[in-house]
């Protein structure tokens, strides 16, 4: 569970410190900050030194003006994926008790967590495995308002897409299919774990296949689903997506 959002994690971290002050007013900080040395060592006296600090400032200044724009989208990508990731390890406890009463029921269930996708540039939030099928999991962090439309999903104004989660359950089915023969037990299915301190309008909705409910609800959804294998079988499965889908973190 503790791999949950951990690549998420490190995308914040990245953005932080692409607007850290450290490193944005980098070149005024080397430059001016050498020369303040070497004055220093030099004994030159105080107005020399308060020219380069106001040259600092007003450095800094026009750096950060012609940044504006990068700044204030960088920080909107790190408020993004620093709350991703918290939605992720959050998700993740919900699957861990699920797990963990399917033990006490001598019932096979585990859990993937931030998953990369071989070949490509992403990765999947949670893959479970239990004898109830193979289904891959989507964490969505709504804190905006949402409404369904006439059978469409709007969120923050805009229709929702499910286009990133098809080709995750793609990657993942056709990895199967290469190991397995192609089985109703074994087809892939997709869900969205949302998190919203809103009610959703729906316990469990479908949009282009892809099934979204409440993630106190993912539970229950995954229980509904019929018996497909059998223990040994889904620990196989299992055991060979895990070899299949290395994790996204480093």
């Amino acid at each position: 569970m503790s791999n949950a959002g951990r690549s998420a994690k490190q995308m914040a971290r990245k953005k932080a410190w692409e607007i850290n002050p450290l490193n944005l007013y980098r070149w005024p900080i080397l430059i001016i900050g050498s020369l303040a040395v070497v004055l220093v060592i030099t004994g030159i006296q105080l107005v020399p030194l308060l020219i380069l600090a106001a040259a600092f400032w007003i450095s800094c200044r026009i750096i950060r003006a012609e940044n504006r724009d990068f700044i204030d989208g960088t920080k909107t990508e790190y408020r993004n994926w620093k709350t991703g990731a918290e939605a992720e390890r959050k998700t993740a406890k919900k699957l861990k008790w699920w797990v963990i009463r399917g033990r006490l029921r001598g019932e096979f269930r585990a859990v993937l967590h931030d998953r990369k996708i071989p070949f490509s540039n992403a990765n999947i939030d949670h893959i479970t495995v239990s004898t109830r099928g193979v289904m891959n999991w989507d964490t969505k962090e709504w804190q905006k308002p949402f409404e369904l439309r006439y059978g469409h999903l709007y969120y923050n104004g805009s229709a929702v897409s499910t286009g990133s989660t098809a080709f995750e359950t793609k990657s993942v089915q056709t990895a199967l299919n290469r190991k397995f023969r192609v089985r109703e037990e074994l087809v892939v299915k997709s869900f969205w774990a949302i998190h919203t301190p809103r009610e959703l309008p729906f316990e469990l909705h479908y949009i282009d296949g892809v099934g979204l409910t409440h993630v106190r609800d993912m539970a229950s959804v995954i229980q509904e689903q019929p018996v497909l294998m059998n223990n040994a079988k889904a620990q196989e499965v299992f055991g060979y997506l895990s070899e299949k889908f290395p994790p996204a973190h480093n």
